[in-house]
């Protein structure tokens, strides 16, 4: 089974304080797509500890492909790691035409070692995909401020299986360990 969104928004507050936390959605093990839709209100889990943040997905599981088209964040996005202006973590997906303006910013290392940590991105925190899965943006940029202890990149801040093409990032990018991601074209 599968699940669309179309045409749909958030443009209030979420907060929690558990793993998963999105605009739209929290959590979706099925395929998801979602199209033309956004969220402007601030996404935040309120410990700073807690995985899976996203402006529209806290996080896409790994049962079927999910397409996010046409869509944005421009809130400000508050999480522990796993923590995107887009996505928080993502199996199997694809991100095309769309954008993020808001604050990204991860806050936790697992047991003090943030070389495990989770990634901060401005489009997709962390990829979780393998093999021949993969998780592709394209068409996409972000223009808001990325901040992390480590894992923090433009687009992407953690990930493997990764397809990035005609993207790009003009925000800043802050972290002990990061990305800036330059522009991407096909070919």
């Amino acid at each position: 089974a599968s699940n669309t969104l179309t045409s749909s928004y958030n443009t209030g507050p979420v907060s929690g304080t558990a793993d998963y936390i999105g605009g739209l959605v929290g959590f979706a093990n099925t395929a998801q797509t979602i199209s033309s839709s956004y969220n402007t209100g601030e996404i935040r889990n309120s410990t700073g500890t807690k995985r899976y943040v996203g402006g529209l997905v806290g996080a896409l599981g790994s049962s079927g492909a999910s397409t996010i088209q046409g869509s944005y964040n421009t809130g400000a996005i508050y999480g522990g790691s796993d923590v995107g202006g887009l996505v928080g973590s993502a199996y199997n997906a694809s991100i095309t035409t769309s954008y993020n303006t808001g604050t990204v910013t991860g806050f936790y290392c697992p047991s003090n070692n943030c070389n495990n940590s989770g990634g901060v991105g401005g489009i997709l925190g962390t990829s979780t995909s393998s093999g021949s899965i993969y998780v592709t943006i394209s068409e996409s940029y972000n223009q808001g401020t990325i901040k992390g202890p480590t894992g923090v990149g433009g687009l992407v801040g953690h990930g493997y299986n990764n397809r990035i093409l005609d993207s790009y990032n003009k925000g800043n990018v802050s972290g002990s360990f990061l990305i800036t991601h330059k522009v991407f074209r096909r070919g």
